[in-house]
């Protein structure tokens, strides 16, 4: 019985790490397929007025690398620009575009550094509006790329260090050159301080996470009420939660 019990222990253990290994090496990934948790709220946004902003702190505000990630669902896919991430005067913009012209929609994601601002964009019309997509933007400090429930959209070289002006961060908003507001549901917001690699990217996105090394900012939205959601990462830069954006428990795991 007990070497029963062994060889079940050492057969459950080979497994977890063959299937972290395929997560860490794939080009794509179910996110029915990874672990998940508990998801109890997400941040519901009006599209006009409401985001939430979190004041300028150096801590999530990294200067050589850079990750910024979150879930969404959008519901009105043909507006202009509808932001996960902003920051005034143009700095970071990550969301959505439409832009008739185009013939569609894309994903977007605009960085400045060394005093350079590039934009990268999707291919035309990768999401459908009411659907839940996890998005993704890195900076290695020599190139941005974009993904796409863990897939690789776009990417560009870009070097320098990254150009802040100690501006807050907007989630939900991007207020050049006036405001911009995302329109649908937000969730799991989060930046870190070092270029996630795609199979880290792949690995987490479904499921929410304890403190990492080089998470600077973590925002679940799981507590349902109120006005300030927490900063889970450790770093405590709550984010305040402007014009009454709305808890709802419509979330993507």
């Amino acid at each position: 019985m007990r070497k029963l019990l062994s060889m079940a222990v050492l057969m459950s253990a080979l497994l977890v790490q063959l299937v972290t290994a395929q997560l860490a090496s794939a080009d794509t990934v179910s996110t029915a397929a990874l672990t998940k948790s508990i998801n109890s709220y997400a941040l519901n946004f009006d599209g006009y007025a409401s985001y939430a902003e979190i004041p300028f702190s150096p801590s999530i505000n990294p200067v050589n690398e850079l990750t910024v990630e979150g879930w969404f669902n959008i519901k009105n896919i043909n507006k202009w620009r509808n932001p996960l991430f902003g920051s005034a005067y143009g700095q970071l913009y990550l969301g959505p575009l439409y832009e008739s012209d185009w013939g569609g929609s894309q994903l977007s994601f605009g960085l400045s550094a060394g005093g350079t601002r590039v934009v990268i964009n999707s291919p035309l019309n990768p999401i459908s509006a009411n659907t839940w997509y996890h998005i993704a933007a890195t900076y290695n400090g020599s190139e941005i790329r974009l993904y796409l429930n863990g897939v690789l959209q776009a990417s560009a070289p870009l070097s320098g260090p990254i150009d802040y002006i100690g501006y807050p961060i907007m989630i939900g908003n991007y207020p050049h050159p006036y405001p911009h507001n995302f329109e649908g549901t937000i969730d799991e917001i989060r930046i870190w301080d070092r270029a996630l690699p795609k199979g880290e990217i792949q690995a987490h996105l479904a499921r929410q996470l304890l403190p990492l090394g080089g998470l600077t900012g973590y925002w679940r939205f799981n507590e349902g009420d109120g006005t300030v959601a927490k900063d889970l990462s450790g770093n405590n830069n709550d984010c305040t939660l402007i014009n009454k954006p709305a808890w709802t428990v419509d979330t993507p795991f």
